[in-house]
């Protein structure tokens, strides 16, 4: 499954297959967010306290959010950018 996910993304002109470090696919049962009454005060704490630890939250299980997948594929590449435009200055943060 993963190539077949390569294969598309290089189609798509997203990615290079030659610049593929690693992939994997898994298959989860409960994919989408439960909104409880204290759903914002919970998703808060959780992404404050990520970063404090300095992770990055993305994607529909790291955010905690309802988003398509072209959502975060955009959201992975504009991370990508930020993540190499860091690395380039040498600061860790």
């Amino acid at each position: 499954m993963s190539s077949e996910i390569v294969a598309g993304l290089e189609w798509a002109g997203l990615l290079r297959k030659s610049d593929v470090v690693m992939t994997h696919a898994s298959t989860v049962r409960h994919a989408y967010v439960v909104f409880d009454l204290d759903y914002r005060r919970k998703i808060d704490a959780a992404l404050a306290g990520m970063a404090k630890l300095g992770i990055e939250a993305l994607g529909r299980f790291g955010r905690f959010e309802y988003v398509n997948s072209d959502h975060c594929v955009s959201k992975a590449m504009e991370l990508g950018r930020r993540m190499a435009a860091q690395a380039k200055t040498g600061d860790p943060k």
